[in-house]
């Protein structure tokens, strides 16, 4: 895997690979929710809710192990929302897009191969 690293998700769940499956399950339903809702919220310069989402994904990423990746765009998101600096927030939210969609492919493959 590139993207996903299942380290932190396995010391989570002391290797229940029922409760890893579940977590994994609902890591492909929820980020991909949660990616199109950021994208709505910052096309739409929605800075409120942008900043509400990036918090959310934060603990839904650390889950897979991406949290080193994508906690410093997602906590800028978070801080450039509440200022008046909000320039650098396309980017930030593109590179968590990318990593998000491939992780996302990683896991499904994982919960497919069994």
């Amino acid at each position: 895997m590139n993207y996903a690293n299942l380290d932190y998700l396995h010391e989570l769940s002391g290797n229940d690979k029922d409760f890893e499956k579940v977590m994994m399950e609902q890591f492909v339903l929820q980020t991909p929710a949660e990616i199109a809702s950021l994208q709505a919220s910052v096309e739409a310069q929605d800075w409120v809710s942008a900043k509400k989402i990036a918090h959310s994904l934060k603990s839904t990423v650390s889950y897979m192990g991406l949290a080193d990746e994508l906690h410093p765009p997602l906590q800028e998101i978070e801080k450039a929302a509440v200022t008046d600096d909000t320039s650098a927030i396309p980017e930030k939210f593109a590179h968590v897009k990318q990593v998000s969609e491939k992780a996302v492919k990683e896991i499904e493959a994982l919960l497919q191969a069994g």
